[in-house]
């Protein structure tokens, strides 16, 4: 499976130089270590219409734990931890023209990331998150494989279905009155194919297949956009 996260990109310039910035983080016993993000471009241009976008990003994650560092007497010397910084690199695609962003990641960097951007990173890069409409777009869907549900009641705090057809269920139906939908598995045909994917109330996109050419999921992703995510999302 293959995660992507789609984002409004309401503003971002043409890098000409690539953009660095530090956030200074907290860590035991009051030591200070700056965390690392940097963001460029690359002359490299998919399908006539996405620009590279690669990044560097420290993300920080709290985790209590014990690690050995070398002592002046020869020995080692244990170091207690309670937040860790983890290097992770990943690539971005820019759709300049129609003004989206699509970043290939994990949820927990590209929170990480976003939040990054948002709060403490000085550039003009305005990214905005945005929900995807599972009721808007219903309609817009023929089928569901899977549905995931979040807050079904006091004692069930999530719940999943998987089958052909399950919207039609009953157990859909009770869910969807009682708790959130929040993901969606769905075979999406393109090009007289059926893919299977996955779509979240983030606007992520995971393609469960693997396709291991950027150029195929490009264009599988771009017909996501155009039939799904910028008809929930609107103007």
């Amino acid at each position: 499976m293959k995660p992507f996260q789609f984002y409004k990109a309401k503003n971002f310039p043409i890098l000409d130089a690539p953009i660095h910035n530090s956030v200074q983080l907290t860590f035991l016993e009051g030591s200070t270590r700056n965390a690392y993000t940097t963001i460029k471009s690359k002359n490299t241009i998919y399908l006539q219409k996405f620009e590279l976008v690669e990044i560097y990003h420290e993300m920080e994650k709290e985790l209590i734990g014990i690690t050995c560092i070398s002592a002046e007497n020869g020995g080692v010397r244990d170091i207690n931890f309670t937040k860790i910084l983890i290097p992770v690199n990943f690539e971005a695609y820019l759709n300049r023209n129609e003004k989206y962003l699509i970043i290939n990641a994990p949820k927990d960097v590209c929170k990480s990331f976003y939040e990054r951007l948002t709060k403490y990173m000085l550039t003009s890069i305005d990214l905005e998150e945005m929900k995807f409409d599972f009721a808007k777009a219903a309609p817009l869907i023929t089928e569901y494989y899977g549905a995931w549900f979040k807050g079904i009641s006091s004692k069930v705090h999530a719940a999943a279905l998987f089958g052909r057809e399950v919207q039609s269920d009953t157990h859909f139906i009770e869910f969807v009155k009682q708790g959130q939908l929040s993901n969606i598995q769905i075979p999406f045909l393109f090009s007289d194919i059926s893919h299977r994917i996955m779509l979240t109330k983030k606007s992520a996109v995971v393609l469960i297949e693997n396709y291991d050419n950027i150029e195929i999921e490009l264009k599988l992703l771009t017909e996501v956009y155009v039939r799904l995510i910028k008809e929930v999302w609107g103007n």
